[in-house]
């Protein structure tokens, strides 16, 4: 295993930084839901799977691409705004 992975399954296996991705997600979730938004409530499903990954930690690379693939799609619809 090469160092970038290594780093990047310590980073991603860290229970605070998985606590406060899974915790932003779920805000987002409800902020979006609160006014409607589609985008942000798209995050209740990073959301969901970073609740679920406590348990079964097999879900860490549908967690992490999700949270990305959500967060280029809000950059994507931010430039889109402005």
């Amino acid at each position: 295993m090469g160092s970038v992975e290594k780093n990047l399954g310590f980073i991603f296996n860290s229970r605070l930084l998985d606590s406060l991705l899974t915790l932003a997600c779920l805000t987002l979730a409800v902020l979006g839901f609160a006014v409607d938004h589609e985008i942000l409530i798209g995050f209740a499903v990073p959301g969901a799977i970073g609740l679920f990954r406590q348990f079964v930690p097999l879900l860490t690379f549908p967690f992490v691409v999700s949270v990305g693939l959500l967060g280029i799609w809000l950059l994507a619809s931010a430039q889109a705004w402005i």
